[in-house]
């Protein structure tokens, strides 16, 4: 990340910081150099193979599809090569000031009807892209900002899958033996079993544990590592908010 900031990308977009970190890259704010326009970028991780490089493209190919004002805006894509003569992949997409949910769920105590109002929101976003057959599969306080007007905005496709046979089979080729896909806290019971045939409700669940976290910070899991937070979704029911 030092070694790009301040540097132009395709020549016009100057690299001014970084903004977020993931498994396939980083995200970083940029300017235009004659035109002043903001935008964020995302950036595949120098040395990605080709199974991150094409995860990387899918990404892309899905969240263009949905148009929605709580979904992130993808504005273009491409392969830079004045950072790198091998080249670079990026996205370029709407830059949004905020603060994540994981951010307000951090500070303490969030008021129920202001999670609720936050949480509708990433709903509505998340619905309009199972109207495109497309699961988001790692719904998380993380991928959700929120502006200071209370506008909401759910980020990151990486791991998002197209429900169709075609996509199915290409998710077992993009995926490597023994690797966890989504953030084990947030997972449905048919997510957390490995299921390859997952739909709307997987996303539904995953959205019900960040309504249940948002008031008082605390998981309807209990556990220590990936595996036992797994195995809870599997084999608990989870506890009321009321009981909490």
């Amino acid at each position: 990340a030092d070694r790009i900031l301040g540097k132009l990308l395709e020549g016009k977009w100057r690299i001014v910081r970084g903004t977020g970190r993931g498994g396939m890259g980083q995200a970083f704010q940029v300017v235009h150099a004659k035109m002043g326009i903001v935008k964020c970028v995302k950036i595949l991780r120098p040395g990605a193979d080709d199974v991150l490089l094409k995860r990387f493209e899918r990404e892309v190919r899905l969240a263009q599809q949905i148009h929605h004002p709580n979904v992130i805006r993808i504005d273009d894509f491409g392969v830079d090569t004045d950072l790198d003569p091998e080249g670079v992949p990026f996205y370029l997409m709407e830059y949004i000031e905020g603060q994540s949910l994981r951010d307000l769920v951090g500070k303490g105590e969030l008021p129920v009807q202001r999670a609720a109002k936050i949480v509708r929101q990433v709903a509505l976003g998340v619905a309009a892209a199972h109207e495109k057959d497309i699961i988001h599969r790692d719904i998380k306080p993380e991928n959700v900002i929120i502006t200071k007007d209370e506008k909401v905005t759910v980020l990151d496709f990486g791991i998002a899958k197209l429900r169709s046979p075609e996509s199915r089979e290409d998710m077992l080729t993009l995926t490597r033996k023994g690797e966890i896909w989504a953030t084990p806290q947030y997972m449905s019971p048919e997510q957390a079993m490995a299921s390859t045939d997952l739909t709307a409700r997987s996303d539904i669940y995953s959205l019900g544990v960040c309504l249940f976290e948002s008031p008082r910070g605390e998981l309807p899991s209990q556990a220590e590592t990936a595996r036992e937070f797994i195995i809870s979704h599997i084999q608990k029911e989870a506890p009321t908010l009321h009981k909490r």
